[in-house]
């Protein structure tokens, strides 16, 4: 149901919503809540962007967002792959595309990834157990 037409379809039922203000708050703060909470949840998930941190940790922000948003499969691929770095949008060109956000291949784009304070950036090396301290 579309906000602009909420009331003329409560009224065309006869809905016992406008029998109390309260109950009619109640109705009015329900709808739109869902509406304000999906408008944030699309504002977020378009300014959201991988940048130096590991393609998991977008993955995650990513779909904690997309929980509260109604968009579908193909909108949300998109999306996730429009804030991903570069360097991992060419490591995406080499699989099958996705035909859902679950199908996303990021799991295969771990060895790519260093986790932090695991390598020497200076020497490129693995870090000794002592210098991890």
């Amino acid at each position: 149901m579309q906000p602009n037409h909420y009331p003329n379809d409560q009224l065309q039922k006869q809905s016992p919503l406008l029998e109390t203000f309260e109950d009619l708050v109640r109705e009015f703060k329900a709808m739109f809540d869902n509406l304000e909470k999906s408008r944030t949840a699309a504002n977020r998930i378009q300014k959201l962007v991988q940048r130096t941190r590991p393609a998991s940790s977008y993955t995650s922000e990513f779909r904690q967002i997309a929980g509260n948003l109604n968009w579908g499969e193909a909108a949300l691929i998109d999306q996730f792959r429009s804030g991903l770095r570069s360097d991992v949008k060419d490591l995406l060109l080499s699989v099958k595309d996705p035909t859902s956000l679950n199908n996303m291949p990021i799991t295969k784009l771990a060895p790519f990834e260093a986790d932090p304070m695991q390598i020497d950036t200076i020497r490129i090396k693995p870090l000794s157990a002592a210098e991890k301290r």
